[in-house]
């Protein structure tokens, strides 16, 4: 017998997909806000 819970690796399969997911989404956002912020300094110039 195999010493695997697939219950639980799938679980955790599926929280480490959803934290990937939200890093990445968080990754993304503070880079549209730094090319915001960048696009104000240049016109405020």
């Amino acid at each position: 017998m195999p010493n695997v819970n697939i219950l639980i690796e799938m679980g955790d399969m599926r929280e480490a997909n959803r934290t990937y997911e939200a890093n990445l989404q968080t990754v993304k956002q503070t880079r549209e806000l730094i090319s915001q912020t960048i696009s104000l300094l240049k016109a405020s110039q």
